[in-house]
């Protein structure tokens, strides 16, 4: 743990202390995750357009005994791990009978009065539904990735220069979100919903599939949809949400937001 007192230099005019955390990786040739959770007495906030990464992760064998409770009790009942396909996650004899993980998320930002435009992009998502065949998971031909009419295909964004990520396109999930393994699909395939303080409900129901990045944006001005996505009345100021549904378990999905992602506090 790290203790870290206010000082004279965080004090701001309005009298609160503010502090910067800078996460960096110290080994970026590794393949690795590094999956961690801030919590503060404070207010806590991811600062516009940084990397935004979240995933539901199961790192060690307690991650899997709280978001399967079922599998402690019934482990080695059916076939959780084994050659075979695994047992019907429906079935309470399964070891993957119910779980605390709903595929659901939601985080909060708050949009300055006179905004005419967001302008958001999601990475890696890995969009799309799938089917076995054979020993091979195939795409199925129901949730597929498109590809993007506002997102050039042919260049690279600057934040994403040095990575992995691939151009925009027509593309695969890798994994589906929807994939082969039943446990760890959370219907529907991912989408996720920009909701105003008045109702406003802007969903992107097409988002990145695997390695890609993809912009979406809305606009309060006539629709080109060539730059915008979505065209609506007004984007009314005051606490929006960013719902996100259907991530299935160990899907990382990253964003990159024009405005301060809110931390939570009661």
């Amino acid at each position: 743990m790290i203790n870290q007192p206010n000082v004279p230099e965080a004090l701001a005019a309005d009298g609160d202390y503010i502090h910067k955390l800078v996460v960096r990786n110290l080994a970026p040739d590794v393949f690795s995750g590094n999956v961690f959770k801030l919590r503060t007495d404070g207010r806590i906030q991811v600062l516009p357009f940084e990397i935004f990464s979240f995933i539901s992760g199961l790192g060690v064998s307690e991650d899997l005994f709280i978001v399967y409770p079922n599998l402690e009790a019934n482990f080695g009942v059916g076939d959780c791990f084994g050659p075979d396909p695994p047992c019907d996650a429906t079935d309470p004899d399964c070891c993957f009978f119910e779980t605390t993980y709903d595929g659901d998320w939601c985080f909060s930002f708050n949009l300055p009065e006179g905004i005419e435009r967001i302008e958001m992009f999601d990475g890696d998502f890995d969009y799309g539904s799938s089917m076995q065949d054979g020993n091979f998971c195939v795409a199925d031909g129901v949730d597929v990735d498109t590809d993007d009419p506002n997102t050039a295909n042919d260049i690279l964004f600057p934040w994403t220069v040095g990575t992995e990520v691939v151009f925009e396109g027509a593309l695969l999930g890798s994994p589906f979100d929807e994939g082969c393994f039943p446990p760890f699909n959370r219907p529907p395939s991912v989408i996720y919903s920009l909701i105003g303080p008045q109702g406003t409900n802007i969903t992107n129901d097409n988002p990145s599939a695997s390695q890609e990045w993809e912009r979406f944006s809305i606009t309060t001005g006539p629709l080109d949809p060539m730059v915008d996505d979505l065209s609506v009345a007004m984007l009314e100021p005051g606490l929006w949400l960013i719902k996100v549904f259907g991530l299935d378990q160990s899907n990382l999905n990253v964003i990159r937001f024009p405005f301060a992602i809110n931390g939570v506090d009661e």
